[in-house]
């Protein structure tokens, strides 16, 4: 398993951003200590198979992708964040070069289909981004959690607006996986802080040897 979760952010003395690298750290302890990590599917596992309609009225396939070659898949726990308009933008950037591996994209998502595609067309995005109603498919993938705290409490300590999810809502960890066409994860990256994700030279490094074996 990989996972990031950088601390340090803000100008050096900054008590803002120190007490906001601290909120952080207890959420990342409370999260390793109680295992969420280690629940999810890991890198060299089988992935759970799905189908999911997406925000455009028509659906993503998991076999369907695999069957065209490898598959990126992010799983984001919000779209109308700022951290996560910008991890859709890098995405997006780094469109050509993921295609040139021979390799898809694919983002899963809680928000509803509606305000994902006004996301997605506000952006200029390019590739499916699906409707994972209820975190269904996150749950098979072990991504889901309960926080330990009420949901306004615990979403500040991730960084995000206190109504971001109403209360005893599943919280889904951040996710990017590489899956190869034979379903299995190849690279993994886990989340706690919405502001990381994984860089795209290490999804290219990864889809890399992947493309060698078509």
């Amino acid at each position: 398993m990989a996972r990031q979760c950088a601390s340090g952010f803000g100008a050096p003395g900054d008590p803002a951003a120190a007490a906001r690298d601290a909120e952080l750290a207890h959420a990342l302890t409370w999260l390793t200590e109680a295992g969420i990590f280690t629940q999810a599917v890991q890198m060299g596992e089988m992935v759970p198979d799905f189908t999911v309609p997406d925000c455009h009225g028509g659906t993503i396939e998991l076999q369907g992708l695999l069957d065209r070659g490898p598959l990126v898949l992010l799983f984001a726990l919000s779209l109308d964040i700022a951290d996560a308009c910008r991890a859709l933008t890098q995405l997006q950037e780094a469109l050509p070069a993921i295609e040139a591996t021979g390799a898809h994209l694919a983002v899963l998502s809680a928000a509803l289909p509606a305000a994902a595609r006004a996301t997605s067309e506000a952006l200029h995005i390019a590739f499916p981004i699906g409707h994972d109603a209820g975190n269904h498919v996150a749950q098979l993938f072990g991504l889901t959690y309960q926080p330990p705290e009420p949901s306004d409490r615990w979403c500040l300590r991730l960084g995000l607006p206190p109504a971001a999810l109403p209360p005893d809502h599943l919280f889904v960890l951040p996710a990017t996986y590489v899956i190869d066409s034979d379903g299995v994860a190849e690279y993994a990256v886990l989340e706690a802080d919405l502001r990381h994700r994984v860089r795209i030279a290490d999804l290219l490094r990864a889809l890399s040897p992947l493309s060698s074996r078509r």
